[in-house]
């Protein structure tokens, strides 16, 4: 189980997109929380720090939630 579970939970909630768009972006979310996780644990801090840390930086506002929202439905109508 990642110790994202949650964090990436919360924020599925919040895209208001079809199911295949919303888990594209879900596993990009996640490898960016995976990668800031490694490089805060390589700055020394501890396990929580680091996941607290990652999850701090990955947050979006709602906002940036909308034009993500935004952007993707736009581009399905590329297709």
């Amino acid at each position: 189980m990642s110790r994202f579970n949650t964090f990436l939970h919360r924020t599925e909630e919040r895209l208001a997109l079809p199911k295949a768009t919303r888990s594209l972006i879900l596993v990009e979310v996640a490898a960016d929380l995976d990668d800031l996780f490694q490089y805060y644990l390589q700055q020394g801090l501890s396990q929580e720090e680091a996941a607290a840390r990652a999850e701090e930086k990955v947050d979006m506002s709602d906002e940036a939630l909308a034009e993500l929202v935004r952007i993707h439905s736009d581009a399905r109508g590329w297709s």
